[in-house]
C-alpha cells in the first residue's frame, strides 16, 4: 500500500474532513504504512497535496485523489480525477473545468533551459566579436573576478606569446599564474600552441591557464597536465560563458518568483495547539 493509498482508507473510514496530522496518526495506528522519513507528517502532507484537485503547483500530479474543503482538511474524491491540461490562444494552461492552471515543473524547467542555452549561445557569439586586445582586458577582469592578485595584460610587443600575469593564492602562498587568449571563430587550438605557450612560461611560471572562445582538439587536451612540466589549464568558449556566468560576469540575473496555493497549511499551527 502506497502512502496515498492509505491516506484515502483513513479518510473513507473516517467518514468526515481530516487534516494531514490526523490522517497521519490513524495510518500509524492501524500500520497502514511503515513511515522510515525523518519528517513522516511532512512527507504526507506533501503527497497529499500533490494529489488534491484544487492545489495547483509546479509539482502536482496529474492524477488527483483528494479535495480541499474547510480549515485545511481533506476529503477523498469518489473517484480519482486526471487534470488535462490544454494550450489556450493566448498560452494560458487550463485545467478540463477550463480553470487556469500554472504550467508543470517540467515544462517551466524545460523553458528556463532553453532560454539560458539561447543566452549562452549569444555571449559566446559576442565574446568571439570583441577584438583580441579587448577578448585580453576582459580575461583580466574575469581572473581579478575569481581573486587572482596583480592581474596585468603584458605588452603586445615582446609578449613571447604571454598574453597576462597574475598571482594566485593557494593556501598560504601564492603561485605565478601565466595566461594566454586566443579569440579564435573557427578551427580548434591544437596541442602545437599549448606545447608553444609552455615552453614560453617554463622557468617563469607555476601554471599556465590558456583561453579560446573556440574549442580544443583531443591532442591538446592529452598534453594539458603533462609530468614534469608546468600543467597548463584549458578552458574554451563554453568554459568561458559558465565561468561569467558563475561569477555573473558581464552577466545580469533576473529572477522569476513562481506562486503555488499553501492556503491549507495556515491551519496547521492550529490544529497541532489543539492535540
Amino acid at each position: 500500500m502506497t502512502i496515498y493509498e492509505a491516506a484515502k482508507q483513513v479518510m473513507r473510514d473516517a467518514g468526515k474532513p481530516l487534516a494531514p496530522n490526523e490522517i497521519h496518526t490513524l495510518i500509524v495506528e492501524r500500520k497502514l504504512y511503515d513511515f522510515k522519513a525523518r519528517d513522516p507528517l511532512g512527507v504526507l502532507r506533501s503527497v497529499i497535496r500533490s494529489k488534491t484537485e484544487n492545489i495547483h503547483n509546479p509539482s502536482s500530479s496529474p492524477i488527483r485523489h483528494f479535495r480541499l474543503v474547510e480549515g485545511g482538511k481533506f476529503i477523498p474524491l469518489a473517484s480519482p480525477v486526471r487534470i488535462i491540461e490544454l494550450a489556450t490562444k493566448n498560452g494560458d494552461r487550463v485545467d478540463e473545468d477550463n480553470e487556469k492552471i500554472p504550467e508543470s515543473d517540467r515544462a517551466l524547467r524545460q523553458h528556463a533551459d532553453d532560454y539560458n542555452t539561447r543566452i549562452k549561445r549569444d555571449l559566446l557569439e559576442s565574446l568571439k566579436m570583441l577584438s583580441w586586445e579587448e577578448f585580453e582586458r576582459f580575461t583580466a577582469r574575469m581572473l581579478d573576478a575569481y581573486g587572482f592578485e596583480d592581474v596585468e595584460p603584458t605588452p603586445p610587443s615582446g609578449d613571447k606569446g604571454i598574453d597576462g600575469r597574475g598571482k594566485l593564492k593557494v593556501g598560504l602562498a601564492k603561485i605565478d599564474v601565466a595566461f594566454q587568449c586566443k579569440r579564435w571563430t573557427g578551427s580548434p587550438v591544437g596541442r602545437g600552441e599549448i606545447d608553444r605557450f609552455r615552453g614560453a612560461i617554463q622557468g617563469e611560471s607555476e601554471q599556465g591557464i590558456f583561453f579560446t572562445t573556440s574549442k580544443f582538439t583531443s591532442g591538446a587536451q592529452q598534453i594539458s597536465i603533462k609530468k614534469g612540466a608546468v600543467p597548463v589549464i584549458l578552458i574554451d568558449g563554453e568554459g568561458i560563458v559558465d565561468l561569467m556566468i558563475d561569477k555573473e560576469l558581464g552577466v545580469e540575473k533576473h529572477e522569476i518568483l513562481i506562486y503555488s496555493n499553501a492556503l491549507d497549511l495556515i491551519f496547521e499551527d492550529d490544529m497541532n495547539v489543539d492535540e
